[in-house]
């Protein structure tokens, strides 16, 4: 019996045979095709079993590059003289033992005949070259891959070129240059010294010859010089059969061409260049003071000064009558309007002199100033001067709401500006100006912007800025910025004003302090709001006082004293104040309730009765006059340093949240019923319990993450549980500083952290009392 192993063996043994087979008949195949292509000038036998292409003649002729076309045609056929229809031939040009040029594919027809024709390309060096065409081997038709060469004389062709510094000259310029230069089909110059080149001045009937020889640049230079007016034609002759001027057999002049086979025609190449040289004047115009032929000013606050001289059609100065015009294009040089047109007389060495005022006249936007001499029958020479005229934006706001400089403003605030932008000159409306409001983070050097708009028909513009959520200082500049506007100068208010992220309640008791974070609809506490261990009857002096997270005093508009449920006085826009609470007999809760941010804050009163150890009685109604109110203290009391951190106090705890379990159980409960604040605070109790259970002390100043280190410098053993305990964390400090409530991912995420710390828990305990027992 065969297991199924050994038939597994023999089909991989086979398969293996196979493929070899194939490989030994392929990749042979495939290697010549690809050989061969790199390199066309080596030849290759044709075997019999390979197809055969046929030719009448190998050699081509004499083409020149960009010029001719090379036309070839023939025939494939297998090894018993059939036609090979439909198959690619493939064209190549060797330029080089190692390179070729991929001129294209054809197909053969029906009777396997083919017809190459293309246009030798213009970057084939000239010289003897080979074409090289070749088929590609056909397996599943049995047969294998065709060559054939062709080779030809590639010949190129140079041409002499006249180049005029200008076509046309003044005839007070008396001369103008030019140069000549010989240059290859290809666009190169023939960079090469002492080539001969023949020159021809002709002007009427007159003609001045002249050989000049070319630089190290391969340019010949030469001046036309001109003592009347008319057509100059300069006229440059190449002979490439000098001596000086040979390039090689192959490079043809302009008057060379090829018929069969045979180069025939002159070796010379011409061209030429006309300049015509006519009667004018000439104006140079300058700005005073400067070289520049450009200036830039501001209207209404600039005089210009322009100096002119006149020199006649000799070219020497002369007292003239000449005609200064301004002309006006506008914003975008899409206008034209003659803005000042002005008659001087130059004096007798040619000068003159305008000077006028830039005022309101002279809309913003580009002007060119020009000259001429009054006289239409001659041409004028001038250079314009270029004048560009700017005018101010004046920036002006209306009102802004909330009113920054009056205001202190939280983080997040929405801010709301309406001004409008005219010209600061006429007073013009100006529409489309872009209104950028940015903030300046002097901190870190950078600028944020925060909101654009732009300006209506009107100039007018609304422009709304959402503050940034966290503030890092107190203190901030608001730029309003106005630009965008052709030949405008951009315009700038800057307001710097003071903003919080969240306000600070301290209410202090006696000795005991207690701190709430505000922000509107939210205060979180940052210790334990109880008083514990009052004796009844008790008389106590409270203060409060508020201040931003900077440490700054902020007046609020109204703080409303509530005594078990009970008004019993209220504060107007004060930030500090003292009140008494007398004949305090039984537990009380005392309520403050900030108006300007729609909270409130509340302390409990716990005590006991002289002789007892808890705090016993119903919650009396304490009457208005058992509180007696101090108004604004006249001397600020001095503030302890505020915390860093603000931390959540934790609610009266019922028995079963001053055990642990049951504190873990309320944080799942309360992230359940999305009651976030309350779940800060059973985190807060969770983590002050696990620190008193180890026996570390807990004071009301420590923030929950420093509780966190001191549980893990004490205990080793709550390192496993570190991943845990930090998610606690997370949770708590989102919720309490940043204000935020949890996620569904983190929600559902909880409810799995919470039951591994319950067993982590569990399994702890019951370590310590197999260890104890």
């Amino acid at each position: 019996m065969i297991s199924i192993n050994s038939y597994r063996s023999r089909a991989i043994t086979l398969l293996f045979l196979v493929f070899l087979l194939f490989s030994s008949i392929i990749i042979p195949l495939k290697w010549d095709s690809i050989r061969t292509q790199l390199d066309h000038g080596n030849l290759k036998d044709i075997e019999e079993d390979q197809v055969r292409s046929t030719a009448l003649t190998n050699y081509l002729g004499i083409y020149v590059r960009g010029e001719s076309y090379v036309n070839i045609s023939g025939s494939l056929v297998d090894q018993n003289g059939e036609p090979v229809a439909n198959t690619d031939i493939f064209v190549f040009l060797n330029i080089s033992d190692d390179e070729a040029i991929f001129i294209g594919t054809y197909k053969t027809d029906i009777n396997g005949s083919f017809n190459i024709s293309f246009l030798l390309p213009i970057n084939v060096p000239e010289g003897n070259r080979t074409i090289t065409i070749y088929s590609e081997p056909n397996l599943r038709a049995g047969i294998g891959d065709a060559w054939a060469y062709y080779w030809l004389y590639v010949c190129s062709r140079v041409h002499v070129n006249v180049l005029l510094e200008k076509n046309e000259a003044a005839f007070f310029e008396n001369n103008a240059s030019f140069s000549i230069s010989v240059i290859f089909d290809n666009g190169s110059v023939v960079q090469r010294e002492n080539m001969l080149i023949s020159v021809s001045v002709i002007h009427e009937s007159m003609i001045e010859n002249a050989s000049l020889r070319t630089g190290p640049d391969g340019v010949a230079r030469g001046i036309v010089n001109f003592t009347s007016v008319g057509e100059y034609t300069i006229e440059a002759v190449f002979n490439t059969s000098e001596p000086d001027n040979y390039l090689g057999d192959f490079v043809l002049a302009d008057g060379q061409y090829v018929v069969d086979g045979s180069i025939l025609g002159e070796t010379l190449s011409t061209d030429i260049g006309t300049l015509s040289v006519y009667l004018a004047d000439r104006i140079i115009l300058n700005f005073e003071n400067t070289q520049s032929r450009s200036l830039q000013v501001i209207r209404g606050e600039a005089s210009i000064s322009i100096l002119g001289r006149y020199l006649n059609i000799s070219g020497f100065p002369d007292r003239h009558l000449v005609n200064l015009s301004v002309i006006y294009l506008g914003t975008n040089d899409n206008y034209y309007e003659l803005f000042v047109s002005k008659v001087l007389w130059s004096d007798v060495d040619g000068y003159f002199k305008y000077n006028f005022e830039v005022n309101e006249s002279f809309l913003p936007g580009r002007y060119i100033i020009s000259c001429d001499d009054v006289n239409e029958s001659t041409v004028d020479i001038v250079d314009p001067l270029d004048l560009s005229v700017f005018s101010n934006i004046s920036l002006n706001i209306v009102y802004m709401s909330p009113n920054v400089s009056a205001t202190r403003i939280s983080s997040g605030s929405l801010v709301e500006i309406f001004g409008y932008v005219r010209d600061g000159i006429d007073g013009t409306a100006l529409e489309g100006v872009t209104i950028k409001g940015i903030l300046v983070d002097n901190s870190l050097g950078r600028e944020i912007t925060l909101n654009q708009t732009n300006t209506d028909i009107e100039g007018s513009f609304i422009l709304m800025l959402v503050l940034p959520e966290t503030f890092e200082s107190g203190i901030i500049t608001l730029k309003i910025l106005a630009e965008g506007l052709n030949y405008y100068l951009s315009a700038e208010r800057e307001f710097s004003f003071e903003v919080y992220n969240h306000l600070i309640l301290r209410l202090r008791i006696g000795n005991n302090s207690y701190i709430w974070s505000l922000r509107e609809g939210l205060a979180l506490a940052q210790n334990d709001t109880v008083l514990y261990n009052i004796e009844f009857p008790a008389n106590l002096t409270a203060y409060f006082v508020i201040v931003d997270d900077f440490g700054r005093r902020m007046n609020v508009s109204s703080i409303t004293i509530l005594v078990n449920d009970t008004g019993v006085a209220e504060f107007f826009n004060i930030s500090e104040a003292i009140f008494y609470l007398v004949n305090i007999n039984s537990t009380t809760n005392i309520t403050l309730i900030i108006g300007d941010l729609d909270v409130s804050v509340s302390l409990l009163v716990l005590g006991r009765f002289l002789g007892s150890t808890e705090g016993t009685g119903p919650l009396p109604n304490i009457p208005f006059f058992a509180i007696l109110v101090i108004s604004i203290l006249a001397v600020p009391l001095i503030l302890i340093t505020l915390m860093s951190e603000i931390k959540v106090i934790t609610h009266t705890r019922s028995e079963s949240e001053k055990d642990i379990f049951g504190i873990i159980l309320n944080i799942e409960r309360a992230g359940m019923e999305r009651k976030f604040l309350e779940m800060a605070a059973f985190i807060r109790a969770f983590f002050n319990k696990l620190a008193t259970d180890n026996g570390i002390s807990v004071s009301s100043y420590l923030t929950t993450r420093e509780i966190y280190q001191l549980i893990l410098e004490k205990n080793e053993e709550f390192a496993d549980a570190k991943d845990h305990l930090e998610f606690l964390l997370h949770c708590y400090e989102k919720i309490v500083y940043g204000f935020k409530r949890l996620s569904d991912r983190e929600l559902q995420k909880l409810k799995t952290v919470i039951s591994d710390i319950y067993i982590f828990l569990k399994s702890l305990i019951a370590r310590r009392e197999n260890k104890n027992a």
